[in-house]
């Protein structure tokens, strides 16, 4: 049979596993005890009719401990969770203890509302903004510290002297250099995008085409007007670099074995139209109309020849 003065008598006057001395009294260190202090109406050990509050994971629970199961240790105490809003839970409590001693009650709602305190404290912590210690190695921050100052004062450096460049190029030092007019450079770029060199083709070949045209205008003139001049004509196409009329002997000779002269002169060009290279189309034009005059001069020199005989 249990006897609760036997066991106090025991416990607090004894030893106990769970009392703290200190200078101010006795604290009791048992998960189950109601305030905290060592004595005999608050010992969780020496009652066997107890309450007590519990917060687990944020939920507290009512403990109760009854005499009709003190002979089962695995169900001694019996647990009910009680409600979130605070009202309701203090009326929980007043329901379960509606018999029990009002000392009990009064230190188990205070023990309910302290929790309820502290649960609440706990959340506003967690949505609130806290500092981080984070450790700093000095060796490192200097060594930063150093690099900034120098790029710093590079920086300054090229400022200047870049600032210094502008000043001496809108003084006009380096005008032979760099300075340009810009009205003729824009409306250089405004003008139709045409390569270089194809304008150049363009205009050699429209000027050759213009030299050529004269040249043979001035060519038909001079024949028409002075006829006496064909032999001079000819002699400077002798001495020039054309070679069609080297081999003046060799064509002589094919007109008197009755061949046409005009068939001779085609063959004898052929020949010499194969051994050159392929022309540009503007030399081409051009030595195209030289030829014809030449063909011309040649066939009235054969037939005054054959006439002259």
């Amino acid at each position: 049979m249990q006897s609760d003065d036997v066991i106090w008598s025991i416990v607090g006057k004894t030893f106990c596993s769970f009392r703290v001395k200190i200078t101010t009294g006795n604290f009791c260190k048992n998960p189950y005890n109601l305030t905290g202090i060592c004595a005999q109406r608050y010992c969780p050990l020496a009652n066997s009719r107890y309450a007590t509050i519990i917060e687990k994971d944020g939920d507290c629970f009512l403990y109760l401990k009854v005499i009709e199961r003190a002979h089962l240790p695995n169900a001694l105490w019996e647990k009910v969770k009680l409600s979130n809003n605070y009202r309701k839970a203090l009326e929980q409590i007043d329901e379960k203890l509606r018999f029990w001693p009002n000392y009990l009650k009064h230190k188990a709602k205070q023990r309910f509302t302290k929790i309820k305190q502290y649960l609440i404290r706990k959340k506003r912590l967690q949505f609130k903004l806290k500092s981080k210690l984070v450790p700093v190695n000095n060796r490192l921050e200097r060594r930063e510290r150093k690099k900034e100052k120098k790029a710093l004062s590079i920086a300054k450096l090229d400022k200047r002297i870049e600032e210094e460049l502008l000043s001496r190029l809108r003084s006009g030092k380096y005008q032979d250099i760099y300075n340009f007019p810009l009205a003729q450079y824009e409306t250089a770029l405004e003008q139709d995008k045409v390569s270089e060199p194809e304008t150049v083709e363009f205009e050699e070949e429209y000027e050759s085409d213009e030299e050529s045209e004269e040249e043979s205008e001035s060519y038909e003139t001079e024949e028409l007007e002075h006829p006496t001049q064909v032999q001079d004509i000819e002699d400077s196409y002798l001495n020039g670099d054309n070679s069609i009329f080297d081999d003046d002997e060799r064509i002589q000779d094919q007109v008197d074995e009755g061949e046409d002269p005009k068939e001779v002169l085609k063959k004898r060009w052929s020949r010499h139209a194969t051994k050159q290279k392929a022309p540009t189309r503007a030399t081409a034009r051009k030595t195209r109309k030289r030829r014809e005059f030449e063909y011309e001069l040649e066939d009235e020199r054969l037939t005054q020849a054959t006439t002259d005989r």
